[in-house]
């Protein structure tokens, strides 16, 4: 048995769950899998799964879910999986996803004890960019780079990742695989819908680091040269929302902006295929599978330049500063220049075919036989 280890896993949302759910179910035909998470939905505010939505199996893939404890109030690390060694027991390897997780560090140990390899996908958050920097920091020196050389394999999300890792930590880079995350061709393409007039959309929860507040200032900037933009924001509410509501209100913005808490998938994608541009503001993102969700559903992006996001986007969006002028700048460019528009748009289609899950899991697969090899 190979337990795929997270923090949260479905019907809990976010980057790495979706990471560690497309690529699960499709390696769960090569490899007996189970995933080994907790019952969190949510970090910010603390926030467990009803008894209806822990679910114990998802498409033949066994689910273990343990208590999550909070401990610390330290988003990632600040939360314990309970009971972890046990249900690690008769591992014959481990596969954990996210470094700086408190269960990270635990399988890690758990699986030198047990003398199984261990794979760990990193979806890293440098401490420049963390919530807590001085505790990431002083974590990265004194625990991170123990817990790294750990570890048997390290997955990275991007190249950019993987050059950090090995700078910041010392780690060879043959010990190091980039592999991105992806997307489903199938479910998120361009259904050839008329694009709503000077429409924005953001999806991702509502928190901090997505910096919303940024992109709403940016929208005032654009609204006096384009007085009907809208601007639609789908995600749960990560305690920014009030914040965010007396912001809009302030700018006078409060015409130009929809929140939508959560739609089912089939509106999803149409809401990226209504839109104009996609628009992603984050002070940081390792991936940022919502840029690629857009990009696939043939919607241009408008993104900071930070983390792993420039690797994504290529030649499908503008990147931008991180400050409102910017972003306000490449919007109105977006909005106005047709013809750069539709070269974007024409972009979409062979970026999208990079990003395919079955390529990324096929890719992870060969990680799992060479570690699995090399016992």
């Amino acid at each position: 048995m190979i337990p795929v280890v997270c923090l949260r896993y479905y019907p809990a949302l976010g980057g790495v769950e979706t990471r560690a759910l497309e690529v699960t179910n499709r390696l769960a035909k090569s490899f007996d899998l189970n995933v080994v998470t907790s019952d969190l939905k949510m970090e910010r505010p603390f926030q467990r799964l009803s008894e209806t939505e822990q679910l114990t199996e998802y498409k033949g893939v066994p689910i273990k879910r343990l208590e999550s404890k909070k401990f610390l109030p330290v988003e990632g690390y600040g939360v314990k999986i309970k009971g972890l060694a046990e249900a690690l027991s008769g591992s014959e390897m481990i596969h954990v996803h996210t470094y700086g997780a408190h269960h990270a560090d635990k399988a890690a140990k758990i699986a030198k004890k047990l003398k199984v390899p261990s794979i760990l996908t990193t979806h890293l958050h440098p401490a420049s960019h963390s919530h807590h920097k001085m505790l990431r920091t002083i974590y990265d020196s004194i625990i991170g780079k123990k817990t790294l050389k750990r570890y048997t394999h390290i997955i990275t999300i991007t190249e950019i990742e993987k050059d950090y890792m090995a700078k910041r930590f010392g780690i060879p880079k043959k010990k190091m695989t980039a592999i991105p995350n992806g997307i489903d061709l199938l479910k998120f393409h361009d259904l050839g819908y008329e694009r709503e007039k000077n429409s924005l959309l953001f999806v991702g929860r509502l928190s901090p680091v997505k910096r919303l507040d940024m992109l709403i200032k940016a929208l005032s900037i654009v609204k006096k040269q384009i007085p009907d933009v809208k601007l639609k924001i789908i995600g749960r509410d990560w305690g920014e929302k009030a914040k965010l509501v007396e912001l809009i209100k302030g700018l006078n913005l409060k015409e130009n902006v929809e929140f939508l808490k959560e739609v089912p998938f089939e509106k999803l994608v149409e809401h990226y295929n209504r839109a104009k541009v996609f628009v992603l503001t984050s002070k940081y993102e390792a991936f940022g599978i919502t840029i690629m969700e857009a990009i696939g559903c043939g919607t241009p992006v408008v993104v900071s330049s930070v983390g792993g996001i420039p690797e994504v986007v290529g030649d499908a969006g503008i990147l931008c500063q991180e400050n409102e002028q910017s972003v306000a700048k490449a919007i109105i460019e977006l909005l106005r220049d047709e013809k750069k528009y539709n070269k974007l748009k024409k972009n979409t289609k062979t970026r999208r075919e990079l990003f395919d899950w079955d390529i990324i899991a096929d890719r992870v697969k060969t990680i799992y036989d060479k570690t699995l090899s090399s016992r």
